[in-house]
C-alpha cells in the first residue's frame, strides 16, 4: 500500500480511478494472455505480460511483478512450461491484490 500511496501522493480519487480502470481492463488482459498461450504465441504473451508488469508496478504489486518476470524469462528462453496454469495463477493473484487494495482504500 505504501508504494501505491507514494505513486499517487495519497490522492484518494486518483487511487480509486487507477484501481477502477485496472480492475475493468484486467479481465480483457487475461483473456488476451490465455488466447495467446493457447495459440502458442509466446512472443506475444511475453509482450503482453511486460505491459501487465508495468501496470501492476503502479500499485506496488512487487511479488506479482517478480512472478511476471519469471514467466517472461521462461517464454523468451523457449522453455516448455505450463503457461496456461501460470497465467491462471497470475490472474488469481492480481484479483486478490485488487480486493485488498479496495479494502485499504475504503479504510483510508
Amino acid at each position: 500500500m505504501e508504494a501505491f500511496d507514494e505513486r499517487t501522493a495519497s490522492d484518494a480519487k486518483l487511487k480509486n480511478d487507477l484501481l477502477s480502470c485496472f480492475k475493468k481492463e484486467s479481465p480483457n488482459t487475461f483473456n488476451i494472455l490465455n488466447s495467446m498461450v493457447l495459440n502458442s504465441d509466446y512472443a506475444g504473451t511475453a509482450n503482453e505480460l511486460h505491459k501487465l508488469k508495468g501496470n501492476v508496478g503502479i500499485f506496488g504489486f512487487d511479488n506479482i511483478a517478480d512472478y511476471i518476470v519469471m514467466i517472461e524469462k521462461k517464454l523468451k528462453s523457449g522453455e516448455n512450461a505450463d503457461y496456461f496454469g501460470m497465467i491462471l495463477e497470475l490472474s488469481r493473484s492480481v484479483n486478490e491484490h485488487i480486493v485488498e487494495l479496495e479494502k485499504n482504500i475504503l479504510i483510508n
